[in-house]
């Protein structure tokens, strides 16, 4: 892994993840999370980070099978949590259509884990970009809300 070593309080740190032969980058993981082979942040306090890689047979296995099932390697809801930040789209064999389903959530107390509750969204609040690109529009309630999007059990 390049960028490995101590760095000073306050530093800017690039870390490259670099698989030895036979091996593919999966994803980062600790204080700094991503699927790009490349991840920068900012030290402010001791940093562990850690490069994950997957044999390369495994990763062209899990690119050409569905997110369902990886020949005994992982299960889709690891495959899921392995995409840290980009979602999983399903692949339905019987019509050979892909598909990915999300939810928006929202609460008003980021203290209380238990308060996301789900925000309706119909084909009316949704538009659709010429670049693929979808937005959901949310009426403002003038209340402070926070919003996070989730895949839902069972997409």
């Amino acid at each position: 892994m390049q960028g490995s070593g101590d760095y000073t309080q306050g530093a800017s740190a690039t870390l490259t993840a670099t698989p030895a032969p036979g091996y593919a980058f999966s994803h980062w993981s600790g204080d700094a999370v991503g699927v790009e082979e490349q991840v920068s942040f900012r030290v402010d306090a001791a940093k562990e980070v850690v490069a994950t890689f997957i044999p390369e047979t495994v990763a062209q296995k899990l690119a050409a099978s569905s997110a369902g099932s990886h020949e005994g390697y992982y299960t889709r809801d690891q495959i899921h949590a392995l995409e840290v930040g980009n979602l999983v789209f399903d692949v339905d064999e019987a019509s050979k259509t892909a598909r990915i389903g999300v939810q928006l959530m929202e609460t008003d107390d980021l203290s209380d884990p238990t308060r996301w509750t789900p925000v309706g969204i119909s084909a009316n609040n949704l538009d659709v970009g010429s670049d693929g690109s979808v937005g959901m529009n949310i009426r403002a309630s003038g209340k402070t809300r926070f919003y996070k999007i989730v895949i839902p059990q069972g997409h």
